[in-house]
């Protein structure tokens, strides 16, 4: 039995619902599973609470020594929950939760993989048949890809950096969105588009100005509260920076949105008019 096999069986064994690859954290009141627990490339178990319990946390709350990350007990995980003075607790379960995203329901009916750094770092977007998604941020290590825990958003490129560069250097209007999927379905339709790590809760501003300075660029935020803000900041980072005209699209609608309403030619007409 591996560690993480052991401990995955101590976890179950405690009374942890599982939802999909994550687990109820014992450290929070969990009720819509957030804790990942996976095997790195040394044998290790790599935990990670996606609502930002640490691994000592965690491990406290289960009553174990960091030392079952790495080897597992010699007795069996449900005689080491017996003799536990105090029993980990989780709270109501709720299928529906996720590591980050909108309130998921039902099965999976999607899941979209949008590489930042190739065969390194990508982010995976699930969406679900009753509405809602999950995102995770992946590393990949040696052969397998792994949840990445306290990811340094900051460090990583914007979103389909290089065809950006490429159709800024020719003077092509660039399009800067939100969600990698209206960047997908730009670059799709012929138009230079990108985005950053993070949302709109985190635009990552120094990494934007040093891509973009000197660019053509095209500032499409999403039309809902959280949107227009990042919009805002990302607008005054980029002013005198670079050449910048900004499109707003109709209440609660994105830059996919306004695409799927026109054909490409006439919205890169848009594009270029747009100031």
């Amino acid at each position: 039995m591996t560690a993480l096999e052991w401990l995955v069986a101590y976890v179950s064994a405690c009374g942890s619902r599982c939802s999909g690859r994550n687990w109820q954290c014992p450290a929070h009141a969990d009720g819509s599973p957030s804790l990942s627990l996976s095997e790195g490339n040394d044998g290790a178990v790599l935990v990670h609470c996606f609502a930002g319990c640490t691994v000592h946390q965690v491990m406290h709350a289960l009553g174990l020594d960091l030392g079952r990350l790495f080897e597992p007990h010699v007795y069996s995980p449900e005689s080491v929950l017996g003799w536990q003075l105090r029993k980990p607790t989780f709270a109501a379960f709720s299928p529906s939760g996720g590591s980050s995203g909108s309130k998921r329901s039902g099965r999976p009916i999607t899941t979209v993989h949008h590489v930042y750094v190739p065969d390194a770092v990508r982010l995976e977007r699930t969406r679900y048949a009753g509405g809602g998604k999950k995102c995770c941020w992946e590393v990949k290590d040696g052969r397998d890809w792994h949840y990445a825990a306290g990811l340094d958003l900051a460090s990583l490129p914007l979103y389909e950096q290089r065809q950006m560069l490429m159709g800024a250097s020719a003077g092509e209007p660039v399009v800067v969105c939100e969600s990698e999927s209206s960047v997908d379905a730009m670059l799709k339709a012929g138009i230079y588009a990108t985005t950053w790590a993070g949302g709109a809760a985190s635009p990552q501003l120094h990494t934007l100005k040093e891509a973009l300075a000197g660019a053509r660029v095209v500032l499409i935020p999403d039309n809902d509260p959280p949107g227009l803000k990042c919009g805002e900041a990302i607008a005054d980072a980029l002013r005198g920076v670079c050449d910048l005209a900004t499109i707003i699209p109709d209440p609660g609608q994105d830059a996919r949105d306004l695409l799927e309403k026109s054909e490409p030619r006439l919205f890169l007409k848009v594009l270029e008019g747009a100031r």
